[in-house]
């Protein structure tokens, strides 16, 4: 029994790093656009840029990423900070994009996406004007 038990405990590893999920984060740019999925071309960054044309291919290898309804979307209202709530509708083609997500065999399934590469303005109210009806409403 002693002679199986280092045997055992590497089988354990083994199948706990392929049961749970890891979470992680990716940067990229939508290319595609599906029902309850979209793929990304990850983005690189400057020390893949100097380490050349191998890494460059791998990181522009697409990624799919699953939606799920549990999924949040978030917008950007101003170019230096500020996020509002959004939606996979408002997801298009060529929106940079960071992605959160669980990571499971090589799955990606979606918990936060932030739309980065664009902003949407928030809509500012205008005060009412009140017009005076008499003239202790004016005072």
């Amino acid at each position: 029994m002693k002679k199986y038990l280092p045997i055992l405990a590497l089988l354990g590893i083994l199948i706990s790093s392929f049961a749970f999920a890891e979470t992680v984060t990716l940067t990229g740019q939508v290319t595609k656009i599906e029902v309850a999925s979209f793929t990304i071309v990850k983005n690189l960054n400057f020390f893949q840029r100097l380490t050349g044309i191998i890494r460059r291919l791998e990181a522009l290898q697409p990624i799919t990423i699953n939606v799920t309804s549990s999924t949040k979307f978030y917008l950007r209202t101003s170019k230096t900070a500020g996020f509002t709530e959004g939606s996979f509708n408002d997801l298009k083609e060529k929106d940079r994009v960071v992605v959160t997500a669980d990571k499971t065999n090589d799955v990606y399934n979606a918990l936060e996406v932030k739309i980065t590469g664009r902003f949407i303005p928030f809509p500012r109210t205008i005060p009412e004007i009140k017009q005076c009806q008499t003239d202790a409403d004016c005072t």
